[in-house]
């Protein structure tokens, strides 16, 4: 099932690790460094933002975008890695998340470096821009993509400022059970500089919500993530109680804007947010 895989990819944002720092600067960008694994879709589609695509030689199932790094070979599955695939790839250091640190132990042991990165605030995609940029030799191509994101966020978080009407929004991410975005969370943060306000009180960043407390919040509208399939359900409760669901406010975020994923197409994700709360103004 896609969106249990595109849940599972969002929720292990949210675990705490020890990251192993970034090395100084062309420690890892000569010739003979050049053979990349990555064990997160954020990570992989920023490493082909700065130009580094060529270096990846593997990485996470979960990886759809971009359209190239799914020829890449895949070396994970839910919970596990493949480390003899990896090391059979001879990669000269992996890349992952906080939530990778037990997974990537047998590579440590290997003496395969791997370097972990917060990826769960919209802050952490700057700085993982950066320390890639580090790890490839593309320091400056980091900071042309990172100066050219900053520029269309800030755009975009002028005009979600500038709407009278701040609706509040529920975000569905699964449907069985119902998981959704707390306060905080990456999701979160667009919501607020797209101009909305969420719903959910909850602190957690990516809390299960029950469906009597969904129909209690009564949200003006609901953003459905890419793979889950809600229409079907639309017709019978709690769906069906729902205010925004009778005015049809339900918009499903479209295939490839990559709302959940922290990365390179936030500006993408936040303009698609944008045009919602602008539909809502009315």
């Amino acid at each position: 099932m896609k969106r249990m895989a595109v849940l599972a990819a969002v929720l292990a944002l949210t675990v705490v690790g020890c990251a192993r720092q970034a090395p100084a600067p062309n420690v890892y960008a000569d010739e003979q460094h050049k053979r990349i694994v990555s064990l997160a879709p954020s990570l992989t589609e920023e490493l082909f933002a700065i130009g580094a695509g060529e270096q990846v030689v593997g990485t996470s199932a979960y990886t759809a975008y971009p359209p190239q790094a799914r020829a890449v070979p895949v070396i994970d599955a839910a919970s596990w890695i493949n480390t003899e695939k990896i090391l059979a790839l001879r990669p000269d250091f992996v890349v992952g998340l906080p939530s990778d640190a037990a997974r990537t132990r047998g590579l440590e042991r290997a003496k395969v470096p791997a370097f972990l990165m917060k990826d769960d605030r919209y802050e952490d995609i700057y700085a993982t821009l950066g320390e890639l940029g580090v790890l490839t030799g593309r320091v400056d191509a980091a900071g042309n993509v990172e100066q050219r994101l900053r520029s269309r966020v800030g755009e975009l978080k002028k005009k979600g400022a500038a709407f009278r009407v701040r609706p509040r929004l529920f975000v569905v991410l699964d449907v069985s059970p119902i998981y959704t975005v707390g306060r905080g969370s990456y999701i979160d943060s667009l919501l607020v500089m797209a101009g909305a306000r969420n719903v959910v009180e909850n602190r957690l960043p990516y809390p299960n919500y029950s469906a009597e407390r969904l129909l209690a919040d009564q949200p003006d509208a609901l953003i459905v993530a890419a793979e889950v399939n809600v229409k079907p359900l639309l017709a019978r409760p709690p769906w069906s109680d729902l205010r925004a669901v009778r005015k049809g406010r339900v918009y499903q975020v479209p295939p490839n804007v990559g709302l959940e994923v922290p990365g390179p197409r936030v500006a993408e994700g936040l303009a698609w947010l944008v045009r919602v709360v602008e539909r809502l103004q009315s």
